[in-house]
């Protein structure tokens, strides 16, 4: 019965609402993540690694001007959008140049992903060291009561940010020309052609906004983890996970909020009660079971 003191249950229910504030956080990798690979039907494996970007521009803003973490992300979003443009740009001059539409995709995109993933995390390196560094801005130690709940200033914001994001691409993939011919792609790209869609054109759109939304994901995280160069490709399996979980189906965006949020509370309880060798393992073991339980996700689409 030890188990069930007002104390225990004040702790629980902290773990909860702190990863509800990271899930949310979170889910605006995610959505990043699902509109690229719904739109190339393949891993966007550089994603994490253009979080990283995005993560540095931020701190070394942060760190050498003294600039604020927030004013930092036009600059984080317009820079990585500057990098998926270049990345798209060369996968389609290669593929332009082999003859073939081959080279853009299967085992060609994803030796081609693999070789810019792997040249910006040593770009990275070169520049800024392995030595792990974070965002911490004066405000992000002050703690925010909300009720009984407590959480760091910069945390919220982030939250807040992250939701008023995920809300404006709700509105654009669901009310505007734009989000319908890209959800038409993502259905169809053969039929959304014949209907008059550039998907081509659209294809490159959205894929530039993805990698926009990972420098801004990049900014934001950078205030609540630890990052290095290498941190890229741990975040990407973190946020394929969510993309698992929550489906990709029109409940899309709803789906990824719910499947950040149980990513971020597997973690954390993880974190509190098991050894870190077990984190991992134990995270990846209840994935599964929710799979299980729920094979198309909590978005109700494709998983």
């Amino acid at each position: 019965m030890i188990l069930f003191t007002p104390e225990n249950l004040f702790f629980f229910l902290n773990i909860l609402f702190n990863s509800l504030i990271v899930g949310g956080i979170l889910s605006t990798v995610a959505v990043g993540l699902t509109l690229v690979m719904g739109v190339l039907r393949i891993l966007n494996l550089p994603h994490g690694e253009i979080l990283i970007v995005g993560f540095y521009v931020s701190y070394i803003l942060f760190s050498q001007f003294g600039v604020d973490p927030f004013a930092t992300i036009p600059l984080s979003f317009i820079t990585c959008l500057l990098v998926g443009g270049g990345i798209y740009y060369l996968m389609r001059k290669v593929s332009a140049r082999s003859k073939s539409t081959a080279v853009g995709t299967g085992i060609y995109q994803i030796l081609y992903f693999m070789g810019v993933s792997s040249l910006i995390q040593n770009l990275v390196v070169i520049l800024f060291s392995v030595t792990p560094r974070s965002i911490n801005p004066s405000y992000g130690l002050n703690i925010l009561s909300i009720g009984p709940f407590g959480v760091s200033y910069a945390r919220f914001a982030c939250f807040i940010f992250s939701l008023f994001s995920l809300i404006v691409l709700y509105v654009i993939f669901t009310k505007t020309y734009f989000g319908v011919a890209v959800r038409s792609v993502i259905e169809d790209a053969d039929a959304a052609s014949i209907m008059g869609a550039n998907v081509n054109k659209l294809v490159g759109i959205v894929y530039v906004l993805g990698c926009a939304l990972a420098g801004v994901s990049g900014s934001l995280l950078g205030m609540v983890y630890i990052f290095n160069p290498y941190s890229g490709m741990t975040l990407l399996f973190t946020v394929i996970s969510v993309i698992v979980l929550s489906g990709m189906g029109s409940r899309g965006i709803a789906g990824t909020f719910i499947g950040s949020f149980i990513i971020a509370l597997i973690a954390n309880l993880s974190n509190t009660f098991l050894t870190p060798g077990l984190v991992q393992a134990s995270t990846y073991t209840l994935l599964l079971v929710l799979l299980i339980l729920f094979p198309k996700g909590f978005g109700g689409g494709r998983a």
